[in-house]
Parts: C-alpha cells; sequence; structure tokens
C-alpha cells in the first residue's frame, strides 16, 4: 500500500514513506553554533543578534536562543520523542487517516499522479527539502495551544482576574468600534447575536464588568480576537496596547479560560453555544491556532451536541412560556451551528455529524433585528413575533440565513452520500440534486444582482453573503459530480457532471478574483477569503486536474443545444489558465499571514509545477525542487514584512 504524508501539507510523515533499507538518517557532525535555533531549524542565514533580526520579525523574541534544542516552543509536544508505545498510531497518521470522503482535498491530490509522492514527502531524494519545508512553520509565531478552544495548560499567557479585565482591553471607543466591525462582517455571514441587546449587555459590562456571566466575557473577548482579523486598516492602526498581534493571540486563550469557569458543559446556554461558535470560526481562521480540518470537524462535532442537550434542534412554536425573543434566537444560532457542521464536513471530508431527520427547528423568521423586543416589561411573544414576519421575497436582517437554510436539506443528503462509507447513489438521484442546487444558486444570483442595484449602500455586506452563498452552494455540486466521473457506473451522467466540475470550478476562482478586486472599494475582505481559501483551492486542484487531462476546449464554446440540455458550457483553455495563474497569485500573497496558508500554497505550487513540466516534457524532479525553493523563498521574503494586510 503506497503511503504518505498527512493530508495536511508537510505536518507528519506516514509510516512506510521513508526509502527501503536502512530507516535512519545519517548522523551529522556536531558543529560550533552559530546560529540560533530557530535559524538553525529553517537553515536560513543568521544575524547573530539577540534577538536575531529573522526572529524579532517573526514576533519571536523570547524564543530566539543559541542554546542547545530541547524542548519544542512552549512546552509544546515534541514528535521527535515518545515512548515506543505512542509509535504505534498514537501520533503517526496511518494510511486509514488518508481515506476521506470526497470533499477531501487528499483526494484530487491522487489523482494529479506522481506530484503527490513529494507533496505526501514519498520521495526519498525530495526529504531534504521536505524538512526545509516543514521547517518554515518556525517564522511564524508558535501556535499558543493546539488543543484551543479547550486549552493544554501549557499556555505562557497570564490568566485574567474578572475584575481587572478592562485593564487589558483597548479603550472603551475602539471596543465599540471593534464590535461595530464584528457585527457589519462575521454576523452577516454566521448569525448569532441580536446587536441591540449586545449592545446593552457591553453597557451593563462597563458598568460593572465584575457582574457580568464569565461566558458573557469569553465571548466578548472571541469576538474582538476575531474583529481585529475583519477590521479595516485604519482602525487596526488605531490598536496601540494591546496591539492587534496581541489581541489576536492571547484573547482567544483568555476567552477559553473564562468559558472554563463556566458551567458549560453541566448548565449550556446560549451564550456559552454562540461562544463556541465563534472560536470554531477563529479555528478556521487560523487565529493563533492551527487550523486542521479534522479538529474543526470534532470541533463543531461538541457544538451540534451540547446545541442538542439544549434542544436547539427542537421547534418551540408550541411551547407558550418561550418568549419570542428566545425561540428567534434559538433558531438563529441552531442555523449557524447547522452551517458550521456542513461546512466543517466539506473541508474535512468526513459525514456532518447532524442527520436528515435529527431536527425539526423552523428557520428564522423573516424579520429585521428592530422587530425583536428586547424589552423585560413587556415580553413579545412567539406567537406576536411570528405574526411581524415578512414575506419570503421582501430583505430583512434575517433573509441570508433564511437562504441558507433552506438550503441545508439538499446539502445534507448529499454530503452524507458522497463522504459515506459508501457513497452510492442512482444517475436519477444525482440528476435530481443537481437540477435543486443549480435552481436554488440561480435564484438566489438574481435576488443578489437585484439587491446590489437596489441598495448600493450596502455592497460590502451582500458580496460577503452572496460570495459565501456560491462557494457553499458550488463545493456541494463538486462533490456531488466528483462522485460520479470517478465512478463508471454513472456513464448517463458523465457529461454533465465532467462539465460541471470544470465550470464550478472556474466559478470559484472568479469568486476568489471578486473578493481580490473589490478591496480596495470594500476593505477588509481579506478575513473571508482566508476562510474559504480551502474551497477555492479545492477549484485550483480541479482546475489543474482538467488542464492534465486536456479537457478544456481551445476555444471559447459557440451557444449551442448544450444550453437546451442544460449542460453547463466550459471557458477556453487559455482562459482557464489565466484564471488558475490569477487565484495563484492571490493565493501566494496571502502566504504571509499563517503557515497555514503556506501549506497550502506549497501543495497548489507544486501541483502547478508538475502539470507545466509535463506540457513542456521536463523531468518532474528538476520541477519540484525549483517550485519548493519558490514556495519557501516566498515565505521568507513575506514573514520578513512587519505588516501583512487586514
Amino acid at each position: 500500500m503506497t503511503t504518505g504524508t498527512s493530508p495536511a501539507f508537510g505536518k507528519f510523515r506516514l509510516k512506510g514513506s521513508e526509502p527501503d533499507g536502512d530507516n535512519s538518517r545519517a548522523r551529522k557532525r556536531n558543529r560550533k553554533t552559530l546560529s540560533c535555533v530557530q535559524c538553525r531549524r529553517s537553515k536560513v542565514k543568521c544575524d547573530r543578534g539577540t534577538p536575531c533580526g529573522r526572529c524579532s520579525r517573526a514576533g519571536r523574541k523570547n524564543q530566539c536562543s543559541y542554546g542547545l534544542e530541547t524542548a519544542s516552543p512552549n512546552g509544546q509536544y515534541d514528535s521527535g520523542r515518545r515512548l515506543p508505545s505512542q509509535s504505534n498510531g498514537t501520533h503517526e497518521v496511518s494510511p486509514i487517516l488518508m481515506n476521506t470522503g470526497l470533499t477531501h482535498w487528499a483526494k484530487l491530490i491522487e489523482e494529479l499522479g506522481d506530484v503527490k509522492r513529494y507533496i505526501f514527502n514519498q520521495d526519498a531524494d525530495f526529504h531534504e527539502t521536505f524538512d526545509r519545508i516543514t521547517a518554515i512553520k518556525d517564522l511564524y509565531p508558535t501556535p499558543s495551544s493546539y488543543n484551543f478552544p479547550f486549552g493544554d495548560n501549557q499556555l505562557d499567557i497570564p490568566m485574567l482576574a474578572q475584575d481587572a479585565i478592562l485593564d487589558h482591553l483597548p479603550s472603551r471607543t475602539l471596543v465599540l468600534d471593534l464590535v461595530d466591525n464584528y457585527m457589519t462582517t462575521y454576523e452577516k455571514t454566521h448569525r448569532l447575536l441580536h446587536p441591540p441587546q449586545f449592545q446593552r449587555e457591553l453597557m451593563e459590562f462597563y458598568a460593572a464588568p465584575q457582574d457580568v456571566p464569565v461566558n458573557w466575557i469569553a465571548q466578548l473577548l472571541t469576538m474582538l480576537a476575531l474583529s481585529v482579523r475583519s477590521a479595516p486598516q485604519s482602525l487596526v492602526d488605531m490598536l496601540k496596547n494591546p496591539t492587534r498581534d496581541e489581541i489576536s493571540r492571547d484573547f482567544p486563550h483568555w476567552a477559553d479560560a473564562f468559558l472554563k469557569r463556566s458551567p458549560f458543559m453541566y448548565l449550556p446556554d446560549l451564550c456559552s453555544v454562540r461562544t463556541l461558535c465563534m472560536m470554531a470560526i477563529a479555528k478556521g481562521l487560523d487565529i493563533d491556532t492551527p487550523a486542521h480540518s479534522r479538529g474543526l470537524w470534532a470541533l463543531v462535532g461538541f457544538i451540534v451536541r451540547l446545541a442538542m442537550a439544549m434542544a436547539l434542534h427542537r421547534d418551540t412554536s408550541s411551547y407558550s412560556e418561550v418568549s419570542g425573543y428566545e425561540a428567534e434566537m434559538r433558531r438563529r444560532i441552531w442555523g449557524t451551528v447547522v452551517f458550521l457542521d456542513l461546512d466543517a464536513a466539506i473541508k474535512s471530508g468526513l459525514p456532518p455529524c447532524i442527520r436528515q431527520d435529527d431536527s425539526d427547528t423552523a428557520v428564522p423568521l423573516n424579520v429585521n433585528d428592530a422587530q425583536l423586543s428586547i424589552s423585560t416589561s413587556q415580553i413579545q411573544s412567539n406567537p406576536a413575533l411570528t405574526a411581524l414576519s415578512q414575506p419570503r421575497n421582501n430583505w430583512t436582517d434575517s433573509s441570508f440565513q433564511i437562504r441558507l437554510a433552506e438550503s441545508y436539506p439538499i446539502v445534507l443528503k448529499v454530503l452524507s452520500i458522497v463522504n459515506s462509507t459508501k457513497p452510492d447513489m442512482d444517475s436519477q438521484t444525482v440528476e435530481e440534486c443537481d437540477r435543486k442546487l443549480r435552481d436554488i444558486l440561480r435564484e438566489t444570483k438574481n435576488m443578489f444582482a437585484h439587491l446590489l442595484g437596489a441598495l448600493p449602500d450596502m455592497e460590502k455586506v451582500l458580496v460577503l453573503q452572496q460570495t459565501m452563498f456560491e462557494v457553499f452552494i458550488r463545493r456541494i455540486l463538486l462533490a456531488l459530480h466528483h462522485a460520479c466521473v470517478r465512478d463508471a457506473r454513472y456513464s448517463r451522467v458523465y457529461e454533465l457532471s465532467h462539465v460541471s466540475i470544470l465550470e464550478c470550478s472556474l466559478a470559484l476562482l472568479y469568486a476568489q478574483q471578486t473578493l481580490q478586486e473589490k478591496r480596495e472599494r470594500l476593505p477588509s475582505m481579506l478575513w473571508f477569503a482566508d476562510l474559504y481559501q480551502c474551497d477555492f483551492s479545492i477549484a485550483m486542484l480541479h482546475v489543474i486536474n482538467g488542464l492534465r487531462k486536456n479537457e478544456f476546449p481551445e476555444a471559447e464554446p459557440a451557444d449551442n443545444n448544450a444550453q437546451q440540455q442544460q449542460i453547463p458550457q466550459v471557458q477556453a483553455r487559455e482562459t482557464t489558465l489565466a484564471a488558475l495563474r490569477a487565484s495563484h497569485g492571490i493565493l501566494e500573497a496571502s502566504v504571509g499571514r499563517s503557515f497555514h496558508l503556506f501549506r497550502v500554497f506549497f501543495g497548489i505550487t507544486l501541483s502547478i509545477a508538475a502539470f507545466e513540466a509535463s506540457e513542456r516534457g521536463e523531468p518532474l524532479p528538476g520541477a519540484m525542487q525549483k517550485a519548493a525553493e519558490r514556495a519557501i523563498d516566498v515565505a521568507e521574503k513575506q514573514r520578513g514584512l512587519t505588516d501583512h494586510g487586514s
């Protein structure tokens, strides 16, 4: 059986990936220490400063030392130091782990030929270069916890007393600005709050911080950590004490500590579930946490179970004791929990935790936030609020989440099949799912086209929502049709599936490029692009595979009977190559923001280089070495910058 490293670019090496014969490496001579530990690991030149220049620029001054390499930074587990009993599966990645569902990128790498030997470090002559690739992680700030948001008790970040929390926050004005920024970014795509009620709670917090629940403080800290990632540069420049990097690094772990002071396992409440959902978003964004799709899937699974323990999966319409406000918040939060579950399943290649018949919670009401009464003197009943719900075609603060929720049944059906242990469906099911998904996509696309013309002041929010919806549905279409082109049983729908993969992949690349083009007019788009970089990278791999197989036409297609047969049209080869290079350039520009993005860039760069070498008839080993050197050079240059954009 062929083995390789984990589907995380360059993190672990599979057992069996060493060359035949003696697996031990030749011992290196003990040389005089001329570089700090971090530079020596990265095999880069060190200026021998205290701290050295590279460590200073990488934000790890306290880790710059010239002693022997012993324990890993911050007490993290060193995979090279383990008991013999730990070697059998505890930290090694077995071939079983590679057997992911069809939505995982490892399935696509398997189809790209010999390049997988280099991406998964299976080529003996590439081991030394691969070690240098792996060492690039030392150019990035060391993650404080690999178990976020549940901590690992090895943090070097001081714990805070509740009555001292204000001393560690930015000024009140900046906190209010960051909260407002959160409400216009994350809250518009991942709905969890009622903004007017949160503003009231924020005022109560400033009046008496010692009296608010500890899980509410955890929620605020997580919101601020997320907000600095999406804040415009003008707001970031105002953050001096603490700085953006300090907020992004420290606040998630303080939030973790405050959440654990609450009985969120024994007596969960809406605030606890909201906070954990925000932490899942932070994990997906790689905010000082290793972005790992399986870890995110496990975290979201925990959130799903916690939400179900609160019966968020059951509709409250028949319970008169539940107020209109609480009923609506339960619907909103459950809708976002379901989205996170489906999104994590897509990225991890694992089944959704929620099954078809697990929930009967209704979609949120089509109301504006102002229609929800937060009065404590006159409680709004659930029937009274329901009576205020507007017609479906009226655009409200709730409309986007409603449209998302309406797609969940068909999305769940597809994911449950393609990421199962026995993915099986007939051609009729494929055609039916394709039709439903495209109808949803078409209707929503037309709706956003109208709204962008009618509501120009909302362009930024509408672009985020439109892109998120399109990425979500296109990824499901890719998953559906990828299953068909791999199996001869689907010959009836092969043409539809084959063309749909190419068409959806290009649509995702154009969505990524649209975000990039709108950055100057609509700032704060990078957080969103990073959140969905996995999806854009999957699209790039599909495009590379299509180019390898010469599946794109040489000329732009003319209008013919393909449209009458409802088969999507595919762009010409040169147009496709231009789109691929543009998306690769966008990914390259993001490398400095996280090691996770570097690993993605490394894999895509090698995949493109392998395709280009094949086109030119050049040997693959040389092309792989050159591509790896380029990836290393890009990371070193970008990590030397002091500002990586926002």
